[in-house]
């Protein structure tokens, strides 16, 4: 059996040879459920994040138009909705998050940011915007299957092979008409296989 544990911010993964929760598929998530998301504390200041990632760059009426991502969690996530779970690897989700932080970065003050990539950004680009985004520990997600259908290069025959691979988008609020309500975070955008 799988089990999370947390103490305070500090999660924990048992096993034992107890019944194990019913587990679900992706296919479960056909239409939108809501689940509370577990996993490993990545120890953040100040928040209880099972993902995170933080980003910097240009923006343009609030939009990245250019940026570079200082780092993303790639631990797995545990999705729980009333005993039945589901064990999540990072590149089985799209997050669609608005972000938990942001902050105008001027070249004056580079010298204050803890982050070394964060002062060499606005040092070399100027004024720049640091966003960070954050799962958090046992908050409630919306959960949404989407297929993602593409092809391989052709084969010794000569015809492309065409692939699909099972995704979760997850977001804080409610899917409208299967639409994600905030952009995907800028770590998974222009993902490709």
């Amino acid at each position: 059996m799988r089990q999370w544990m947390r103490a305070s911010c500090m999660v924990f993964l048992l096993t034992s040879g107890a019944a194990a929760l019913t587990h679900l598929t992706f296919d479960d998530f056909e239409k939108q459920r809501v689940a509370r998301i577990i996993g490993v504390d990545l120890k953040i200041p100040g928040k209880c994040c099972v993902y995170y990632e933080w980003v910097i760059g240009k923006q343009e009426a609030g939009e990245y138009t250019t940026f570079q991502v200082g780092y993303h969690s790639d631990s797995p996530l545990h999705l729980s909705i009333s005993g039945q779970g589901i064990d999540l690897p990072a590149g089985k989700m799209r997050p669609f998050l608005a972000p938990t932080v942001t902050v105008l970065g001027k070249p004056e003050d580079a010298s204050a940011y803890l982050r070394e990539g964060v002062r060499d950004f606005i040092r070399e680009h100027g004024e720049s915007v640091l966003s960070e985004y954050c799962i958090e520990y046992g908050k409630a997600y919306h959960a949404l299957l989407h297929v993602d259908r593409y092809l391989l290069p052709p084969g010794p025959e000569g015809k492309p092979e065409p692939r699909i691979n099972k995704i979760l988008y997850i977001a804080e609020t409610a899917f409208k008409d299967g639409l994600p309500p905030a952009a995907l975070t800028p770590a998974y955008r222009g993902w490709t296989y």
